[in-house]
């Protein structure tokens, strides 16, 4: 597998529309191909375990048949031990051909031989951990430190916290740091005025 140049992500084709995602932990603004992607970079930046990421990094060249063919990983992920991993993301109802089979097995076995962990990664928008994400997007840009300030530790339901008489700004701010990954839920549980968190 060879490295080539890397792929400009600039603006939206008939083919393949693109979006911007701000993302709180690499502290930037990247290009994203579909919202199956964006609701991954979410997932990205509430995983602790994660120290960055960017989306469509960088393209490499294999051969699939008889024919060199150029592929864009759909993220470049570091680990907080320095591990490295490249990122292929599709729909949950995706259901790959003999050729798609065949060429992940190919990557897969020319990233293992670089010494970079490669992986398919299936996102369903249906699923309660998709719903959460999207809804604590919305927060993200708020004081994600408000709500330690206003109360430094706390286990309990959401509910408690607004029968604290915390304001609209706090209530926020403890939506912003559930999308970093700062406060802990349960990503199964759809988030409602029940769900326990802590920090």
């Amino acid at each position: 597998m060879q490295r080539t140049t890397f792929r400009p992500l600039l603006k939206s084709s008939a083919v393949k529309p693109t979006v911007l995602y701000t993302s709180s932990k690499s502290n930037r603004t990247m290009y994203i191909e579909s919202m199956s992607e964006m609701i991954y970079a979410m997932k990205l930046d509430q995983d602790r375990g994660v120290a960055s990421f960017e989306s469509q990094p960088e393209s490499f060249e294999y051969v699939l048949g008889d024919k060199p063919v150029r592929y864009t990983p759909d993220f470049h992920v570091v680990d907080s031990n320095g591990e490295s991993s490249f990122i292929e993301i599709k729909g949950s109802r995706y259901a790959p051909s003999e050729r798609d089979i065949e060429k992940f097995r190919i990557l897969r076995e020319s990233f293992d031989r670089i010494g970079i962990y490669f992986r398919v990664v299936l996102v369903d928008f249906s699923a309660n951990e998709s719903k959460n994400l999207m809804f604590l997007n919305r927060y993200k840009s708020h004081d994600h430190l408000l709500i330690r300030k206003a109360i430094p530790s706390f286990y309990g339901k959401i509910n408690d916290l607004i029968n604290k008489g915390l304001s609209d700004d706090v209530l926020s701010s403890l939506y912003s740091a559930m999308a970093r990954g700062d406060i802990s839920y349960k990503k199964d549980q759809r988030i409602d005025l029940n769900m326990e968190v802590i920090w």
